[in-house]
């Protein structure tokens, strides 16, 4: 059924007269003659009564006068949904995020978001290491936000948009001798008890832990350090830290943790983060998702998340 032919029929069913309703819709006489009488023919039947000095609506013709507008108006409201959808004003997305030291700027990227385009909704989860890919992978999540080296390879279906970068460094307890040292060296962190990520392989950081192990290897061969905890997450292993348990070697959102996270920090007791110079491998935060999967809401998220990330307050 043609919206153009229904609307000639509202139309006409509220002047009650052609010439009127011709030139309302800027067209002629006989050509909305012409589409009256090819709606009535699809219908199957008069909706109007030509017999007598002015036209008339059938009892058919009331009737489809008032479901044509609900109809009409139905039709309005797909068009604005759809093109809502299709510029990315409208949608559900689902968000996946692997540890606590991204949560406050990715708040502040929900808020926006929220702000900017009321219409879309996020379904947010946090997750455990490693399943933060293999969510966007099946499909489970539209986007995620892992935190990897800056050379982080991706499965070829999958790519990654860097959002922040920062060298990995040494995390380690205030009151430790090594906080204050002028210049730390790798031997200094031999009789160190160290705080690792543990070794999972489905972890979208074993690129990182990977680059961490052969620096390692290039300074002490087969001496192995002295691990006493192997943790899974990056917010655990500060929190170790903290309580002077050890020192690790953490990725530069942890850094961060005074300023985006200032409840934990107080929690615990001071970390002191200081840079190796023999240590050169570079962390990146990543915004990741499907190639396929590119659409206007997913963009209008990017957008948000790099803004939020790119800005310095706290």
């Amino acid at each position: 059924m043609d919206i153009r032919l229904i609307n000639s029929f509202l139309v006409l069913s509220e002047m009650l007269h052609f010439g009127r309703a011709a030139k309302f819709l800027n067209m002629t006489q006989p050509a909305l003659s012409n589409q009256i009488a090819l709606l009535e023919r699809d219908l199957g039947g008069p909706l109007f009564d030509r017999s007598g000095r002015q036209i008339e609506l059938t009892e058919a013709g009331r009737i489809f006068q008032k479901e044509a507008r609900k109809l009409l108006s139905d039709a309005e409201d797909l068009r604005f949904r759809l093109q809502s959808l299709l510029n990315g004003k409208e949608g559900v997305l689902s968000v996946g995020y692997g540890d606590v030291t991204e949560i406050k700027r990715l708040a502040r990227a929900f808020l926006r978001m929220q702000t900017d385009f009321p219409n879309i909704r996020l379904r947010v989860q946090e997750l455990i290491p490693g399943e933060t890919v293999e969510g966007v992978q099946s499909g489970k999540l539209d986007i995620a936000i892992i935190t990897g080296t800056a050379d982080s390879l991706f499965p070829p279906d999958l790519t990654g948009v860097p959002i922040m970068t920062g060298p990995v460094k040494l995390a380690i307890p205030s009151h430790h001798p090594l906080a204050s040292a002028k210049r730390i060296t790798p031997n200094a962190l031999r009789r160190c008890n160290f705080i690792m990520r543990s070794k999972d392989e489905t972890d979208e950081t074993a690129d990182m832990k990977l680059a961490l192990d052969q620096w390692w290897d290039n300074y002490f061969g087969d001496e192995k350090p002295n691990i006493i905890f192997w943790v899974r997450r990056r917010s655990t292993a500060f929190w170790l830290v903290g309580a002077g348990l050890g020192i690790s070697l953490l990725p530069h959102p942890c850094e961060l943790i005074p300023a985006i996270a200032p409840d934990l920090y107080t929690a615990v007791t001071n970390v002191t983060f200081r840079t190796l110079p023999e240590l050169d491998i570079q962390s990146c935060t990543y915004i990741v998702m499907r190639k396929n999967r590119c659409n206007a809401a997913l963009n209008n998220f990017m957008q948000c998340v790099q803004k939020t990330f790119n800005t310095r307050e706290s």
